[in-house]
């Protein structure tokens, strides 16, 4: 098929698509390119807004207070994979490699084994704004993907 005959394919098949059919398939394409593009959890809350939305995911509409702090059991998958990311969210000059993000990606979430893991700054939120989170978390829970694929 030469470019000219490709191009009049694309543009066929463009005419035919309506708008929120061309929304759905463009947000979501635009959606994996900044997941590829973006390592994970680099900003400093981020960690704190995954745990609750787990949290949630696992029924638990509200945080524990073990010790004055706010917070909640996670299972240490989820904790390993936060702490390899620790780093570049405290620290504009780290950089993580495509191999450190890959590997932290393969990591599985040992559910049985669980620790109180401290998110005092996202307990208050309202479980509500979490939900489209929480729902895919519980799906993928299901599957036992892995903690990468979880986030």
């Amino acid at each position: 098929m030469s470019g000219r005959e490709q191009n009049f394919f694309m543009l066929k098949y463009f005419k035919h698509l309506n708008p929120s059919s061309f929304f759905i398939v463009t947000a979501v394409f635009l959606e994996l390119l900044l997941n590829v593009v973006t390592p994970p959890l680099q900003a400093p809350d981020e960690f704190s807004h995954f745990y609750r939305a787990y949290q949630i995911a696992e029924g638990h509409w509200l945080p524990q207070k073990i010790d004055q702090r706010l917070g909640g059991d996670m299972p240490r998958g989820l904790i390993d994979f936060s702490n390899q990311h620790r780093n570049s969210a405290y620290n504009m000059e780290y950089t993580l490699s495509h191999r450190e993000i890959w590997n932290s990606c393969k990591i599985r979430l040992h559910e049985e084994e669980r620790q109180f893991q401290d998110f005092a700054n996202t307990s208050y939120y309202s479980p509500v704004s979490y939900l489209p989170q929480a729902f895919s978390l519980f799906v993928l829970k299901k599957l036992s993907t892995s903690v990468g694929v979880l986030y």
